[in-house]
């Protein structure tokens, strides 16, 4: 059986118009959660310039706000495909096989995100600390914090005095003294007999 261009046409055109107010639904149901999502977004995300100082709260603020902005628009785009007519399962099975892939390509990179999180919430250490991290292998590295972020944190190294960018998976990973932080230093002598 063969078809025109004619029949095609006609046969495109009575799909679409039989298919708008689905399709007038669909948009209305992504336009709800792209407008939540900004929402949600602007409540976590400051618009305060900070230019010294980096405010650990308001890093977290914003990693929140980012991922509750793209956590929400993924589920309103799921939703708007569903009204659509389209097999959900499908659907979730390619999400769950991005994901892994995903996942597993960055696995380093979230590994550190993840500890700058946590390194945040805590406050184990801010920019202007003078800090040790002892290796376990290899001789320690000593030096005045920089920048911290997600990712890393930059080392004045004191020894060379060089720029070092140090991953926040090697700090959580090896032992840190925050000299800065300390409650009190403790000197010891040692007597001579």
């Amino acid at each position: 059986m063969t078809y025109s261009i004619e029949e095609g046409l006609k046969y495109i055109k009575s799909k679409l118009i039989e298919n708008t107010p689905t399709v007038i639904v669909s948009i209305f149901i992504f336009l709800i959660f792209s407008t939540i999502a900004n929402y949600c977004k602007n409540l976590f995300i400051s618009d305060r310039i900070i230019l010294d100082e980096i405010d650990t709260n308001l890093l977290v603020n914003s990693q929140i706000g980012w991922l509750l902005y793209y956590l929400i628009y993924i589920i309103g785009i799921i939703f708007a495909i569903i009204n659509l007519g389209v097999n959900i399962s499908t659907i979730i099975t390619l999400l769950a096989t991005f994901g892994l892939a995903f996942g597993l390509a960055l696995q380093g990179t979230i590994v550190n995100i993840i500890n700058g999180i946590l390194f945040a919430l805590t406050g184990v250490f801010s920019i202007g600390d003078r800090i040790k991290i002892h290796q376990i292998s290899g001789e320690a590295i000593e030096g005045i914090i920089t920048t911290v972020n997600l990712l890393n944190i930059v080392l004045l190294e004191k020894k060379h005095n060089n720029l070092i960018t140090i991953p926040n998976s090697l700090i959580q990973a090896n032992m840190i003294t925050n000299y800065t932080k300390s409650k009190k230093s403790l000197y010891f002598t040692r007597s001579e007999s």
